[in-house]
């Protein structure tokens, strides 16, 4: 799609947005084309808002000289004071002290991502021998669709990495949890393709996500699989410098530069005056 009609789209889709809630809802469906919601951007729209409220319009004008010397006053357009808070946040958010906020929020996100997807990968290699030894969780996730699967995957993988879950009510816990996951993750679906969302609905499973984590009291991990894994990585590696011997970096040749050659001759020129 060209940049220009593009643009266009964006700037027609920020106008129907009216409140914080579709506000943040908007951005959430946009990461692509939009930071995430900075907190202290909206509250600082909302601030100067309520102090344009109740001021005129205030006309703008420029000095030209006509033809005969004589100066004159042309309006050039005209000072809107914005009072709506969500177009504030659009004008304040394209400034660098707020972008730098939402930026350093993408890139967080990105590096949970990131970590998630790392920690996705150890543990995939695991599956199989979970699946034999009776997962029934995995074997649950099998019937959701390939990209439900592949999310809920993920947050199981996170929360076995962080908590020390057992068998039985651990896991039964566990299920109910993931249930509320997919629950969040498909509401999240729906407002990306469009959808109109309850916010009822959505807050409602986010609190009951948050009082079952709370209520379960999960003790969580003294190390985590990719912690494991960088252990073991450095066991293997001095258990390799303890079978042969002191640690001896490979040894680099460099080619001669302009300085060696001088140096060369110094040397050179030295021996022929001491001999």
């Amino acid at each position: 799609m060209p940049v220009e009609s593009s643009n266009k789209q964006r700037t027609a889709l920020r106008k129907k947005v009216t409140n914080k809630e579709e506000l943040i809802k908007y951005l959430n469906a946009h990461p692509d084309s939009e930071l995430p919601f900075v907190e202290v951007c909206w509250e600082d729209a909302v601030r100067k808002c309520k102090e344009n409220e109740g001021k005129q319009d205030r006309e703008t004008f420029k000095v030209v000289i006509d033809e005969d010397g004589i100066q004159h006053k042309k309006r050039t357009g005209v000072t809107k004071f914005v009072t709506d808070p969500c177009r504030k946040y659009f004008q304040l958010i394209s400034l660098k002290s707020y972008s730098n906020i939402g930026l350093a929020l993408k890139k967080e996100e990105q590096d949970k991502y990131d970590s998630e997807r790392e920690m996705f990968k150890i543990y995939t290699n695991k599956e199989e021998e979970m699946k034999i030894d009776g997962d029934e969780i995995l074997s649950w996730l099998e019937l959701f669709s390939p990209d439900m699967k592949e999310y809920l995957k993920r947050r199981y993988y996170k929360y076995y990495d962080t908590y020390d879950i057992n068998d039985g009510a651990d896991r039964v816990a566990l299920k109910r949890l993931l249930s509320l996951e997919a629950e969040a993750y498909g509401i999240d679906v729906d407002r990306a393709q469009g959808k109109k969302i309850n916010i009822n609905d959505e807050k409602k499973v986010n609190e009951m996500i948050q009082s079952t984590l709370e209520s379960l009291k999960w003790t969580k991990k003294q190390r985590s699989a990719r912690e494991d894994m960088a252990k073991n990585r450095f066991t293997v590696w001095m258990d390799g410098m303890a079978e042969q011997g002191e640690f001896k970096p490979n040894k680099k040749e460099y080619p001669k530069d302009e300085v060696d050659y001088i140096l060369e001759q110094i040397m050179e020129n030295t021996r022929k005056v001491v001999s």
